[in-house]
């Protein structure tokens, strides 16, 4: 997947469409793709696609993390070797419904995010891994069900870790890394 085609973060809470992201429709044969121009963010933005005629709709959001669909249930994955950066591969994956009559997506966060910052540079830092002590899954294949008023993530197959990886050191900044909701017991190793 391309490192282009992600949400962006605005004023550090604010989550933004960009240009390139796709939607994963249910029924619909391929992407549905937004009117924004390259280098466009928008805090709303009109998606276009082809799909069946129904009642309801149901669509999650990256397209690049999302398999296939069983019924009203989608099948995802939450990679574990992430970007790192919040326009990277990894931080965010939604899901959200709507009606024939409404046709606007409201979507709902799957995933819990880890923030972190790098003050400067780092040429001796290749990697940051956070792990479940008690090997709980952080990552990997996931369901959620798009037709539940709260959609709930059922893990499939997990790592018990997440981790951003940089053969010539990772760099200053902010970094996100994704990660199930659950309750972790015995806490993290960062």
């Amino acid at each position: 997947a391309s490192v282009d085609t992600k949400t962006s973060l605005v004023d550090g809470t604010k989550v933004y469409w960009c240009y390139g992201d796709e939607l994963a429709v249910k029924g619909a044969g391929s992407p549905f793709t937004n009117s924004l121009d390259f280098g466009e963010t928008a805090a709303e933005t009109s998606f276009t696609g082809e799909v069946e005629t129904a009642d309801e709709y149901y669509a999650v959001y990256p397209y690049n993390a999302f398999r296939y669909w069983e019924g009203t249930v989608a099948h995802m994955y939450s990679d574990p070797m992430q970007g790192g950066r919040f326009d990277m591969l990894g931080p965010i994956i939604t899901a959200a419904k709507t009606t024939s009559q409404d046709k606007s997506f409201s979507f709902k966060n799957l995933l819990g995010l880890i923030h972190f910052k790098i003050d400067h540079d780092h040429d001796m830092i290749r990697a940051v891994i956070v792990k479940s002590n008690g090997r709980e899954p952080l990552t990997g294949t996931f369901t959620v069900d798009c037709a539940a008023d709260t959609p709930e993530v059922t893990v499939t197959e997990g790592q018990y870790f997440s981790s951003i990886h940089a053969n010539s050191g990772i760099g200053g900044g902010d970094f996100y890394l994704s990660l199930f909701p659950g309750t972790y017991a015995e806490g993290f190793t960062f």
